[in-house]
C-alpha cells in the first residue's frame, strides 16, 4: 500500500516504472476505451435532463477527486505544494472548466469542452509524459491519470454528441480563452518557477523546450499560443470530419435497412 501511494521523481523513479508506449501503456489505453464505452451506453436511453443529472453527479465527483489528488501531493510530495496543485495543467483547467460549464449549462463552455477536452486528454494519453517512468504501473498517480484523463475525454465526447456538428467561429470564444490560460500559467510560471501547461522557463516537455530553444523566452508565450490555437482548430475540424463520415455511414446503412 506505500508503494501505490509513494510519490516518485523523475531524479527518484521507481525501479521498474511505467513507461509510455509500452504494453502496460497499451493496457491502460484499453481499459480507458472500455470505460468511456460503458459510461457513453449508461447514458444511451437517458433524455436530456436525465443525461444533465449525471453531468452534474460525475463532475462532482470529478471535482472531489481532484481535490484528494492535491492532498495527496501536499502530504507525499517533496516539492512545494504550488509545483503541482494549482489548476493551470490544461487537463485541470478541464476539469473546472467542465463544471463551470455543467452547472451553469453554458453553451459556449460546452463547445469548449468538445474541442479542449478531447485535444487535451488525448494528448496525455497517447503520450503520458507526467507519470512516465516514474512510477510503478500500479500506482495511485498513473491510476488516477488514466482515470481523470479519460473521463476529461468522456465529457468532451458528451458535448460533441449534444451538438452533433462544431462550428469553426467557436473558435473566436476558444482562441482567447485559451490565450487568458496560457498567459496565466506562463506568469505563475515565471513567478514560482513552475511548469504549468508546459510553459515554463524553461519547459521540462521536450517539444516545448525545443520551442523555447527556437524563438526564446521572450517570444515563447505568444508562439505557444498560436500554436494551441491551431492545434484546437485542427482538432476542431477532424471531430467535424469524424461526425460528418459518422452520419453518411449511418445514411448509407439506414438506405440499405430500407432497400
Amino acid at each position: 500500500m506505500g508503494q501505490f501511494f509513494h510519490y516518485y521523481t523523475a531524479t527518484n523513479p521507481y525501479e521498474n516504472a511505467f513507461r509510455a508506449f509500452s504494453l502496460q501503456h497499451m493496457s491502460y489505453l484499453l481499459l480507458v476505451v472500455l470505460y468511456i464505452l460503458v459510461m457513453v451506453r449508461s447514458l444511451k436511453c437517458a433524455g436530456p435532463e436525465g443525461v444533465h443529472r449525471r453531468e452534474k453527479l460525475i463532475i462532482s465527483l470529478f471535482v472531489l477527486g481532484e481535490w484528494f489528488y492535491y492532498g495527496w501531493n501536499i502530504l507525499t510530495s517533496p516539492n512545494p505544494p504550488y509545483m503541482e496543485i494549482i489548476p493551470l495543467h490544461l487537463c485541470s483547467i478541464c476539469v473546472y472548466v467542465s463544471a463551470v460549464a455543467i452547472f451553469l449549462d453554458n453553451e459556449r463552455l460546452r463547445r469548449f469542452m468538445a474541442v479542449i477536452n478531447t485535444l487535451g486528454a488525448c494528448i496525455a494519453l497517447i503520450y503520458p509524459a507526467t507519470v512516465d517512468a516514474m512510477f510503478p504501473v500500479i500506482s495511485y498517480r498513473v491510476t488516477y491519470f488514466f482515470l481523470s484523463h479519460g473521463t476529461i475525454l468522456f465529457l468532451g465526447i458528451l458535448q460533441i454528441r449534444r451538438f452533433e456538428y462544431l462550428e469553426l467561429r467557436d473558435m473566436k470564444f476558444n482562441a482567447p480563452l485559451l490565450t487568458v490560460f496560457a498567459t496565466l500559467a506562463f506568469g505563475v510560471n515565471l513567478w514560482l518557477h513552475t511548469d504549468y501547461l508546459f510553459l515554463g522557463a524553461p519547459p521540462t516537455l521536450g517539444i516545448a523546450r525545443a520551442v523555447y530553444d527556437l524563438v526564446g523566452i521572450r517570444l515563447f508565450l505568444p508562439t505557444s499560443i498560436v500554436i494551441l490555437t491551431v492545434l484546437a482548430t485542427v482538432a476542431l475540424l477532424l471531430i467535424n470530419g469524424i461526425l460528418y463520415l459518422m452520419r453518411q455511414g449511418s445514411g448509407r446503412w439506414a438506405r440499405a435497412s430500407a432497400e
